[in-house]
């Protein structure tokens, strides 16, 4: 357990600067945006920065030169270890952006700066945004397994290393039609298309998994 909690410490130190400026970012989204936030589906510049902002994390920490886990493997971690801490800090990194964009409108910072420029819905809107919160995590969660397949897919020595790439994109119109339904419907219509875009999610996870163990490693 300390050898995990010690390389998550270490992949988290890769991402320091690249989670400063996503949480900064979507803190100041959050605050100057006088969109209403209470759709993901309605908001393609948040949407399009956490897509940004996962396929850097993915990008840093699927490194396999000796600054990245090259360096890992030359200490002596098994590359299960190695795949779990980068899994977990890839999954840490979107708890903190979307923590950012909570605390952003629940501690009532845009409120307030949305009433100082005039716009009319607050401060009667308050919090009520918070929620969109959740389906920001929703977006790294679904969105992180899939591009760190490609990426490390892409760097297996077999054949058709774009093979990932054009899954990956197959996976994101996937989720496109099954998140869709989600926004004009109530809450009683969220487990369906959620658990479906569960699938090729837990899919891609377990397969880049796999490749994990089989890339070639620079030490």
């Amino acid at each position: 357990m300390k050898s995990i909690l010690k390389l998550i410490r270490w992949q988290m130190r890769q991402l320091f600067w690249v989670n400063l400026f996503a949480v900064c970012g979507i803190a100041l989204f959050a605050m100057y945006s006088s969109w209403p936030l209470l759709r993901l589906s309605n908001n393609m510049t948040l949407m399009f920065g956490v897509f940004v902002h996962c396929s850097t994390v993915v990008i840093l920490l699927g490194r396999n030169s000796p600054r990245g886990p090259g360096f890992l493997y030359a200490q002596g971690f098994s590359r299960d270890q190695i795949w779990c801490s980068i899994t977990a800090a890839s999954i840490f990194s979107g708890l903190l952006a979307s923590f950012a964009f909570w605390f952003t409108i629940a501690s009532g910072l845009r409120s307030t700066m949305q009433a100082a420029s005039g716009n009319p819905w607050f401060p009667v809107a308050g919090s009520v945004e918070s929620s969109l919160a959740v389906w920001i995590l929703l977006e790294y969660i679904l969105l992180l397994p899939p591009l760190h397949y490609a990426w490390i897919r892409a760097r297996m020595p077999q054949r058709d290393p774009a093979a990932g790439w054009i899954q990956t994109v197959g996976i994101l119109i996937f989720y496109c039609c099954c998140l869709s339904s989600v926004w004009p419907s109530g809450p009683g219509s969220y487990a369906l298309p959620i658990s479906l875009a569960a699938v090729p999610a837990a899919m891609t996870l377990i397969g880049g998994w796999r490749f994990h163990r089989q890339v070639e490693v620079q030490s």
